[in-house]
């Protein structure tokens, strides 16, 4: 079934992206240990200077992970959101100070962090092992779905609508309008007349 293959290649990206972030972080974080202490600097300028340093001492490792880490953080929001599980927190700022409230994708911060608190790699990977987690699920239950009869059914009495798609047209009103359950009663009735033909019995069919 569709869905099952979706849901495999999903899970393979997210997987991809956990190793790419596990080394890419590795090497922050070992700059990050030997910077001297800095006062009066912001988070965000730390996280500058490091990068820095990175570049400095591993420049086409680091620089290499920093682009496919950039090129695959769209895709990894993508596929996060379509499971339901959003990828922005909520950074607020100091009591003293005060200020708005700053909305902060954790995954775009690993290249730019620009919420009050720095992201810490902990609530990254926790958001990817929820994400490896529902994937799994989804894409067992999905497989599960593919010996299923009634999946199958429901998948071929869709196609015509799929089609239908494409061509840019509201298929979910014109699927749910009645004119259009009459055709899936149509399409129904032709299948098990053809798996008649083909030498199937009544019992076998209904």
């Amino acid at each position: 079934m569709p869905h099952y293959f979706q849901y495999k290649k999903s899970l393979e990206k997210i997987l991809q992206f956990k190793v790419l972030l596990k080394e890419f972080c590795m090497l922050e974080d070992g700059e990050r240990k030997h910077s001297p202490r800095t006062f009066g600097v912001s988070h965000t300028e730390k996280q500058l200077l490091v990068q820095k340093k990175c570049v400095e001492k591993y420049p086409e490792k680091y620089s290499d992970l920093r682009e496919k880490i950039a090129q695959e953080i769209p895709i990894i929001r993508q596929i996060s959101w379509s499971v339901g599980i959003g990828t922005v927190r909520q950074s607020y700022p100091p009591s003293i100070t005060g200020g708005p409230i700053i909305l902060v994708d954790i995954f775009e911060s690993v290249l730019e962090d620009h919420g009050y608190t720095p992201t810490q790699n902990s609530t990254r990977f926790d958001h990817i092992n929820k994400l490896i987690g529902k994937l799994t699920k989804a894409k067992s239950d999905a497989f599960k779905q593919i010996f299923n009869p009634f999946s199958w059914l429901s998948f071929i009495l869709k196609i015509p609508f799929l089609i239908l798609k494409q061509t840019g047209f509201n298929v979910d009103k014109i699927e749910d309008a009645l004119w259009g359950k009459l055709f899936k009663l149509g399409l129904v009735l032709l299948l098990a007349y053809g798996l008649l033909k083909l030498g199937f019995s009544h019992d076998q069919i209904f």
